[in-house]
C-alpha cells in the first residue's frame, strides 16, 4: 500500500532501497576501520566506542603475556577479524529490496573470536555513527539528492 501523500517518485525508491544498502555498507565498513585504529594503544584502558559500547581493556597479566607474542597491535593477533569487519568482500551481505542483513564475519575463525570476546569487546554494532549513516543514506536515496540524484529509472 502506498502512502498517497508521498510523492511518487518517492514512493517507487522505497520500493528498492538496494542502491542504498551498497553505499551503507561500505560506510560501516570505513566506520570499523576507524574503530579498530582508534583501539590501537588501548588494550589497558579500554575504549569507549560509543555511548552504548564500551570495550574494555585487558589484564594486566593478559597484557604482559600476549604482548610477548604480538607485540604490534595487542587487540588484533591474527588480522582476521578486524578483516572481517572493514572489508566487505570478508563479511555475509544479504541485501533485499526492503531490508538488509550485512556484517557476520564469513570466516569461521573470525566469527569465534567475536564471538568468544563478545560480554567484553562487542565488535558487531551499530554505533551512532552507523545509525546515522543508515538513516542519512536511506533518506537521500528516497529523496534523490546526494550520491543518488543521478540515478535513472525513479523517476
Amino acid at each position: 500500500m502506498t502512502n498517497p501523500r508521498l510523492p511518487a517518485e518517492y514512493a517507487a525508491r522505497a520500493k528498492d532501497l538496494t542502491p542504498a544498502w551498497h553505499r551503507i555498507i561500505e560506510g560501516w565498513a570505513k566506520n570499523n576501520e576507524e574503530m579498530f585504529s582508534a583501539a590501537s594503544g588501548q588494550s589497558l584502558s579500554g575504549m569507549q566506542v560509543d555511548a552504548d559500547v564500551f570495550w574494555e581493556p585487558v589484564t594486566e597479566d593478559y597484557f604482559k603475556s600476549k604482548s610477548r607474542t604480538y607485540p604490534d597491535i595487542l587487540m588484533v593477533r591474527t588480522g582476521l577479524l578486524e578483516s572481517a569487519l572493514t572489508d566487505p568482500d570478508n563479511f555475509t551481505q544479504v541485501l533485499m529490496p526492503d531490508h538488509a542483513f550485512f556484517g557476520t564475519p564469513t570466516n569461521d575463525q573470525a566469527y569465534n573470536e567475536a564471538l568468544w570476546n563478545w560480554e567484553k569487546r562487542q565488535v558487531i554494532n551499530l554505533s551512532e555513527d552507523d545509525q546515522a549513516l543508515v538513516i542519512n543514506e536511506i533518506y537521500q536515496y528516497i529523496r534523490g539528492i546526494g550520491p543518488y540524484v543521478d540515478i535513472q529509472g525513479l523517476s
